[in-house]
Protein backbone atom coordinates (compact mmCIF):
# COMPACT_ATOMS: atom_id res chain seq x y z
CA UNK A 1 0.00 0.00 0.00
CA UNK A 2 1.20 3.44 -0.82
CA UNK A 3 0.25 5.88 1.92
CA UNK A 4 1.28 8.97 -0.76
CA UNK A 5 -2.13 7.94 -2.77
CA UNK A 6 -4.56 7.82 0.08
CA UNK A 7 -6.53 11.00 0.86
CA UNK A 8 -6.97 12.33 4.74
CA UNK A 9 -10.48 10.21 5.53
CA UNK A 10 -8.66 6.66 4.85
CA UNK A 11 -5.26 8.26 5.75
CA UNK A 12 -6.91 8.54 9.12
CA UNK A 13 -8.56 5.51 8.98
CA UNK A 14 -5.65 3.41 8.47
CA UNK A 15 -3.89 5.54 11.37
CA UNK A 16 -7.46 4.56 13.96
CA UNK A 17 -7.48 1.08 13.05
CA UNK A 18 -3.82 0.50 13.76
CA UNK A 19 -4.63 2.49 17.44
CA UNK A 20 -3.81 5.77 16.71
CA UNK A 21 -6.59 8.12 17.29
CA UNK A 22 -7.59 11.59 17.41
CA UNK A 23 -5.00 12.67 14.64
CA UNK A 24 -4.98 16.56 13.35
CA UNK A 25 -2.02 16.44 11.41
CA UNK A 26 -1.80 17.71 8.24
CA UNK A 27 -2.26 14.89 5.44
CA UNK A 28 1.23 15.28 4.41
CA UNK A 29 2.70 14.62 8.05
CA UNK A 30 0.10 11.58 8.06
CA UNK A 31 1.10 9.95 5.23
CA UNK A 32 4.69 10.63 6.46
CA UNK A 33 3.91 8.62 9.59
CA UNK A 34 1.38 5.66 8.04
CA UNK A 35 4.34 4.99 5.45
CA UNK A 36 6.83 4.27 8.79
CA UNK A 37 3.75 2.04 9.97
CA UNK A 38 3.87 -0.02 7.34
CA UNK A 39 7.17 -0.65 6.57
CA UNK A 40 6.89 -2.46 10.16
CA UNK A 41 4.31 -4.85 8.35
CA UNK A 42 4.55 -7.55 6.16
CA UNK A 43 2.93 -6.76 3.16
CA UNK A 44 -0.61 -7.38 2.60
CA UNK A 45 -0.93 -7.89 6.42
CA UNK A 46 -3.14 -5.68 8.24
CA UNK A 47 -2.06 -5.43 12.50
CA UNK A 48 -4.88 -4.60 13.68
CA UNK A 49 -4.70 -2.88 17.22
CA UNK A 50 -7.36 -4.77 19.66
CA UNK A 51 -8.97 -1.01 21.03
CA UNK A 52 -10.38 -1.21 17.29
CA UNK A 53 -14.29 -1.52 17.15
CA UNK A 54 -15.76 -1.05 13.42
CA UNK A 55 -19.66 -0.26 13.26
CA UNK A 56 -21.34 -2.77 10.53
CA UNK A 57 -23.28 0.28 8.91
CA UNK A 58 -20.91 3.17 8.56
CA UNK A 59 -18.13 0.50 7.27
CA UNK A 60 -20.75 -0.55 4.76
CA UNK A 61 -21.71 3.38 3.48
CA UNK A 62 -18.19 4.22 3.82
CA UNK A 63 -16.94 0.92 1.15
CA UNK A 64 -20.17 1.55 -1.17
CA UNK A 65 -18.86 5.43 -1.52
CA UNK A 66 -15.37 4.57 -2.22
CA UNK A 67 -16.50 1.98 -4.36
CA UNK A 68 -18.41 3.98 -6.37
CA UNK A 69 -15.32 6.77 -6.28
CA UNK A 70 -13.47 4.27 -7.65
CA UNK A 71 -15.77 3.42 -10.68
CA UNK A 72 -16.03 6.93 -11.36
CA UNK A 73 -12.12 7.51 -11.76
CA UNK A 74 -11.61 4.60 -13.68
CA UNK A 75 -14.50 5.40 -15.92
CA UNK A 76 -13.07 8.68 -16.93
CA UNK A 77 -9.65 7.33 -18.38
CA UNK A 78 -9.55 4.64 -21.47
CA UNK A 79 -6.80 3.04 -19.94
CA UNK A 80 -4.73 2.20 -16.81
CA UNK A 81 -1.01 2.26 -18.02
CA UNK A 82 1.43 0.08 -15.65
CA UNK A 83 3.82 1.49 -13.53
CA UNK A 84 1.97 5.06 -13.93
CA UNK A 85 0.59 6.70 -10.69
CA UNK A 86 -3.00 5.92 -11.63
CA UNK A 87 -2.29 2.57 -10.92
CA UNK A 88 -1.04 3.12 -8.13
CA UNK A 89 -3.87 5.15 -6.99
CA UNK A 90 -6.40 2.22 -8.02
CA UNK A 91 -3.99 -0.44 -6.45
CA UNK A 92 -3.51 1.24 -3.26
CA UNK A 93 -7.15 2.13 -2.73
CA UNK A 94 -7.98 -1.70 -3.77
CA UNK A 95 -5.55 -2.38 -0.81
CA UNK A 96 -7.78 0.24 1.14
CA UNK A 97 -10.79 -1.24 0.90
CA UNK A 98 -9.46 -4.44 1.29
CA UNK A 99 -7.86 -4.00 4.68
CA UNK A 100 -11.40 -2.49 5.88
CA UNK A 101 -13.24 -5.37 4.60
CA UNK A 102 -10.85 -7.83 6.47
CA UNK A 103 -10.77 -5.53 9.66
CA UNK A 104 -14.19 -6.08 10.69
CA UNK A 105 -14.21 -9.97 9.75
CA UNK A 106 -11.77 -10.12 12.42
CA UNK A 107 -13.37 -8.14 15.19
CA UNK A 108 -14.54 -10.58 17.53
CA UNK A 109 -17.17 -7.71 18.60
CA UNK A 110 -19.14 -8.16 15.31
CA UNK A 111 -18.67 -11.78 14.65
CA UNK A 112 -21.51 -13.00 11.80
CA UNK A 113 -23.50 -15.54 12.73
CA UNK A 114 -26.20 -16.69 10.10
CA UNK A 115 -29.64 -16.72 10.54
CA UNK A 116 -30.66 -19.99 10.22
CA UNK A 117 -27.86 -21.06 13.00
CA UNK A 118 -29.66 -19.01 15.48
CA UNK A 119 -32.16 -21.71 16.49
CA UNK A 120 -35.21 -19.27 16.46
CA UNK A 121 -38.24 -20.25 14.34
CA UNK A 122 -42.07 -19.18 14.67
CA UNK A 123 -44.70 -21.71 14.11
CA UNK A 124 -47.85 -18.88 14.59
CA UNK A 125 -48.93 -20.81 17.96
CA UNK A 126 -49.07 -18.93 20.60
CA UNK A 127 -48.55 -21.43 23.05
CA UNK A 128 -45.20 -22.00 21.97
CA UNK A 129 -44.37 -18.48 21.41
CA UNK A 130 -45.75 -14.92 20.94
CA UNK A 131 -45.51 -12.99 18.09
CA UNK A 132 -43.89 -10.13 19.66
CA UNK A 133 -41.85 -12.63 22.23
CA UNK A 134 -40.39 -13.63 18.65
CA UNK A 135 -39.45 -10.39 17.09
CA UNK A 136 -37.92 -9.11 20.36
CA UNK A 137 -35.34 -12.16 20.23
CA UNK A 138 -34.93 -11.72 16.43
CA UNK A 139 -33.64 -8.05 17.34
CA UNK A 140 -31.60 -8.75 19.89
CA UNK A 141 -29.62 -11.48 17.56
CA UNK A 142 -29.57 -9.33 14.85
CA UNK A 143 -28.27 -6.51 16.85
CA UNK A 144 -25.46 -9.15 18.62
CA UNK A 145 -24.73 -11.29 15.61
CA UNK A 146 -24.08 -7.94 13.15
CA UNK A 147 -27.33 -9.02 10.33
CA UNK A 148 -28.95 -6.03 8.70
CA UNK A 149 -32.41 -5.88 8.36
CA UNK A 150 -32.10 -6.53 4.45
CA UNK A 151 -30.29 -9.88 5.48
CA UNK A 152 -33.48 -10.85 8.01
CA UNK A 153 -35.74 -10.47 4.99
CA UNK A 154 -34.11 -12.80 3.11
CA UNK A 155 -33.27 -15.15 5.95
CA UNK A 156 -37.31 -14.99 6.58
CA UNK A 157 -37.80 -18.62 5.29
CA UNK A 158 -35.39 -19.84 8.20
CA UNK A 159 -37.30 -17.60 11.02
CA UNK A 160 -40.50 -19.66 10.12
CA UNK A 161 -42.12 -22.66 10.21
CA UNK A 162 -45.39 -24.62 10.26
CA UNK A 163 -48.83 -22.39 9.74
CA UNK A 164 -46.62 -18.99 9.79
CA UNK A 165 -44.02 -20.26 6.88
CA UNK A 166 -47.55 -20.87 5.02
CA UNK A 167 -49.04 -17.66 5.66
CA UNK A 168 -45.75 -16.01 5.10
CA UNK A 169 -45.71 -17.89 1.05
CA UNK A 170 -48.88 -15.69 0.52
CA UNK A 171 -47.39 -12.31 1.29
CA UNK A 172 -44.02 -13.06 0.03
CA UNK A 173 -44.28 -11.14 -3.33
CA UNK A 174 -45.75 -8.10 -1.38
CA UNK A 175 -43.24 -7.79 1.43
CA UNK A 176 -40.32 -5.68 0.34
CA UNK A 177 -38.65 -4.50 3.69
CA UNK A 178 -38.13 -6.44 7.31
CA UNK A 179 -40.16 -3.07 8.62
CA UNK A 180 -43.17 -4.24 6.61
CA UNK A 181 -42.43 -7.87 7.21
CA UNK A 182 -42.94 -6.76 10.94
CA UNK A 183 -46.03 -5.21 10.14
CA UNK A 184 -47.88 -8.05 8.79
CA UNK A 185 -46.82 -10.39 10.55
CA UNK A 186 -48.00 -8.22 13.52
CA UNK A 187 -51.15 -7.95 11.57
CA UNK A 188 -52.05 -11.56 11.37
CA UNK A 189 -51.22 -13.04 14.24
CA UNK A 190 -51.61 -10.50 17.39
CA UNK A 191 -55.53 -10.53 18.62
CA UNK A 192 -57.66 -7.40 17.00
CA UNK A 193 -57.62 -6.24 20.59
CA UNK A 194 -54.48 -7.33 21.78
CA UNK A 195 -54.13 -3.86 23.56
CA UNK A 196 -57.32 -3.83 25.83
CA UNK A 197 -56.32 -7.80 26.50
CA UNK A 198 -52.88 -6.98 27.37
CA UNK A 199 -53.74 -4.09 29.36
CA UNK A 200 -55.66 -6.37 31.59
CA UNK A 201 -53.37 -8.96 32.18
CA UNK A 202 -50.39 -5.87 33.32
CA UNK A 203 -53.30 -4.86 36.02
CA UNK A 204 -54.11 -8.43 37.24
CA UNK A 205 -50.16 -9.54 37.02
CA UNK A 206 -49.43 -9.44 40.68
CA UNK A 207 -46.01 -10.82 42.39
CA UNK A 208 -45.92 -13.89 43.43
CA UNK A 209 -46.33 -15.09 47.13
CA UNK A 210 -42.08 -16.54 46.35
CA UNK A 211 -41.36 -14.50 43.58
CA UNK A 212 -38.33 -12.17 43.97
CA UNK A 213 -38.36 -8.24 43.12
CA UNK A 214 -36.26 -8.54 40.55
CA UNK A 215 -38.14 -11.42 39.11
CA UNK A 216 -41.80 -9.20 38.99
CA UNK A 217 -40.60 -5.67 37.93
CA UNK A 218 -38.51 -7.54 35.12
CA UNK A 219 -41.55 -9.16 33.61
CA UNK A 220 -43.84 -6.03 34.36
CA UNK A 221 -41.39 -3.82 32.70
CA UNK A 222 -41.38 -6.84 29.21
CA UNK A 223 -45.24 -6.17 29.55
CA UNK A 224 -45.11 -2.38 29.38
CA UNK A 225 -42.65 -2.71 26.46
CA UNK A 226 -45.12 -4.80 24.35
CA UNK A 227 -47.82 -2.16 24.42
CA UNK A 228 -48.40 -0.54 21.00
CA UNK A 229 -48.37 2.57 22.91
CA UNK A 230 -46.32 2.95 25.92
CA UNK A 231 -47.63 4.34 29.61
CA UNK A 232 -46.29 7.06 31.15
CA UNK A 233 -43.78 6.62 33.86
CA UNK A 234 -46.90 7.49 36.28
CA UNK A 235 -48.83 4.60 35.04
CA UNK A 236 -46.58 2.59 35.09
CA UNK A 237 -45.46 3.14 39.07
CA UNK A 238 -49.37 2.88 40.02
CA UNK A 239 -49.46 -0.21 38.94
CA UNK A 240 -46.45 -1.65 39.65
CA UNK A 241 -47.24 -0.47 43.47
CA UNK A 242 -50.51 -1.95 43.53
CA UNK A 243 -49.36 -5.11 42.42
CA UNK A 244 -47.03 -6.03 44.94
CA UNK A 245 -47.15 -8.11 47.86
CA UNK A 246 -48.93 -6.95 50.91
CA UNK A 247 -45.44 -6.86 52.46
CA UNK A 248 -43.83 -4.36 50.76
CA UNK A 249 -46.61 -2.03 50.38
CA UNK A 250 -46.93 -1.09 54.00
CA UNK A 251 -43.10 -0.58 53.90
CA UNK A 252 -43.71 1.98 51.00
CA UNK A 253 -46.94 3.30 52.49
CA UNK A 254 -45.06 6.55 53.85
CA UNK A 255 -42.09 6.86 51.32
CA UNK A 256 -42.42 9.00 49.26
CA UNK A 257 -41.73 7.64 45.46
CA UNK A 258 -41.90 9.63 42.16
CA UNK A 259 -39.77 6.98 39.99
CA UNK A 260 -39.95 3.62 38.67
CA UNK A 261 -36.25 2.76 39.59
CA UNK A 262 -36.80 4.54 42.88
CA UNK A 263 -39.46 1.91 43.64
CA UNK A 264 -37.48 -1.12 42.82
CA UNK A 265 -34.39 0.46 44.96
CA UNK A 266 -36.71 0.49 47.45
CA UNK A 267 -38.35 -3.14 47.65
CA UNK A 268 -35.31 -4.71 46.83
CA UNK A 269 -33.80 -2.69 50.67
CA UNK A 270 -37.20 -4.37 52.56
CA UNK A 271 -36.43 -7.58 50.52
CA UNK A 272 -33.02 -7.72 52.54
CA UNK A 273 -34.85 -6.23 55.66
CA UNK A 274 -37.09 -9.33 55.26
CA UNK A 275 -34.93 -11.91 54.93
CA UNK A 276 -33.11 -10.84 57.57
CA UNK A 277 -36.53 -10.38 60.19
CA UNK A 278 -37.19 -13.97 59.23
CA UNK A 279 -33.93 -16.16 59.82
CA UNK A 280 -33.06 -17.90 62.62
CA UNK A 281 -30.10 -17.38 64.67
CA UNK A 282 -28.98 -19.69 67.20
CA UNK A 283 -28.06 -19.23 70.77
CA UNK A 284 -24.68 -19.61 71.83
CA UNK A 285 -24.44 -21.97 75.08
CA UNK A 286 -23.26 -19.86 78.06
CA UNK A 287 -20.72 -22.01 78.97
CA UNK A 288 -19.06 -20.99 75.93
CA UNK A 289 -19.48 -16.94 76.17
CA UNK A 290 -16.88 -14.52 77.95
CA UNK A 291 -19.23 -13.21 80.11
CA UNK A 292 -21.66 -15.83 81.21
CA UNK A 293 -23.40 -13.51 83.45
CA UNK A 294 -24.30 -11.14 80.97
CA UNK A 295 -26.15 -13.81 78.65
CA UNK A 296 -29.40 -14.08 77.77
CA UNK A 297 -31.05 -16.65 80.63
CA UNK A 298 -34.36 -16.19 79.17
CA UNK A 299 -33.90 -17.91 75.80
CA UNK A 300 -32.78 -21.24 78.10
CA UNK A 301 -35.42 -22.47 79.44
CA UNK A 302 -35.23 -26.43 81.33
CA UNK A 303 -37.05 -28.56 79.80
CA UNK A 304 -39.55 -31.07 82.53
CA UNK A 305 -37.25 -34.30 83.44
CA UNK A 306 -40.57 -36.99 83.11
CA UNK A 307 -39.20 -39.86 85.41
CA UNK A 308 -39.18 -43.61 82.51
CA UNK A 309 -41.53 -46.19 83.19
CA UNK A 310 -38.41 -48.74 83.31
CA UNK A 311 -37.25 -46.69 86.42
CA UNK A 312 -40.56 -46.90 88.57
CA UNK A 313 -40.23 -49.94 90.99
CA UNK A 314 -43.13 -51.79 91.85
CA UNK A 315 -43.48 -51.54 96.23
CA UNK A 316 -45.23 -55.09 96.23
CA UNK A 317 -42.02 -57.53 94.37
CA UNK A 318 -39.94 -54.15 94.21
CA UNK A 319 -39.00 -55.27 90.25
CA UNK A 320 -38.87 -51.99 88.15
CA UNK A 321 -41.05 -51.46 85.34
CA UNK A 322 -44.65 -51.18 86.73
CA UNK A 323 -46.47 -50.21 89.43
CA UNK A 324 -48.15 -51.80 92.25
CA UNK A 325 -51.50 -52.13 90.31
CA UNK A 326 -49.98 -53.79 87.36
CA UNK A 327 -48.20 -56.00 89.54
CA UNK A 328 -49.08 -59.71 88.68
CA UNK A 329 -47.44 -61.15 91.87
CA UNK A 330 -48.96 -62.14 95.25
CA UNK A 331 -49.29 -59.70 97.78
CA UNK A 332 -46.03 -60.66 99.97
CA UNK A 333 -46.04 -57.79 102.97
CA UNK A 334 -47.78 -55.28 104.14
CA UNK A 335 -46.97 -51.32 102.83
CA UNK A 336 -48.63 -48.17 102.28
CA UNK A 337 -50.79 -47.52 99.56
CA UNK A 338 -50.19 -44.17 99.52
CA UNK A 339 -46.03 -43.59 99.94
CA UNK A 340 -45.07 -47.27 100.02
CA UNK A 341 -43.52 -47.72 103.27
CA UNK A 342 -43.34 -50.95 104.20
CA UNK A 343 -44.67 -52.64 106.82
CA UNK A 344 -47.48 -50.63 108.07
CA UNK A 345 -50.65 -49.41 106.70
CA UNK A 346 -52.17 -46.13 105.18
CA UNK A 347 -54.27 -45.45 108.02
CA UNK A 348 -51.53 -45.62 110.04
CA UNK A 349 -48.57 -44.15 107.87
CA UNK A 350 -47.05 -41.08 108.86
CA UNK A 351 -47.53 -39.69 105.18
CA UNK A 352 -51.18 -39.56 106.67
CA UNK A 353 -50.14 -37.21 108.97
CA UNK A 354 -48.24 -34.69 107.17
CA UNK A 355 -51.18 -34.56 104.31
CA UNK A 356 -53.15 -33.78 107.07
CA UNK A 357 -51.19 -31.20 108.44
CA UNK A 358 -50.41 -29.73 104.69
CA UNK A 359 -54.53 -29.43 103.40
CA UNK A 360 -54.61 -27.79 107.37
CA UNK A 361 -52.35 -25.57 108.29
CA UNK A 362 -54.41 -23.23 110.33
CA UNK A 363 -53.79 -26.54 112.70
CA UNK A 364 -49.86 -26.74 112.08
CA UNK A 365 -48.65 -25.69 116.03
Amino acid sequence: MDAHRLVRDELLYEMRVRGLSDLHETVSTLRRKLSELLRTEAFGVLVTHDSFEPDLAVETQTCVEKVIQLSEFLSGRTAIVKGSNDERIVETRMKHLYGRCESYAQSGSNRFVPVCKWGITFSGKVSEMSVNSFLERVEEYRVARGVSTHELLVSAVDLLEGPAMIWYRSVRSTVHSWEEFVRLIRLEYLPFDYEHELWSEIRHRVQGAEESVGAYFACMINLFNRLPVQPSEAERLNILRRNLLPYFIHGIGLIDIETVSQLMATCKKLEVTKSLATASRAVNPKASLLEPDLADDTSVRPKAVRKSVAAVSCWNCQHTGHVFAQCSEPRRRTFCFRCGKPDVTKNRCECRKKKSVSENPERNP
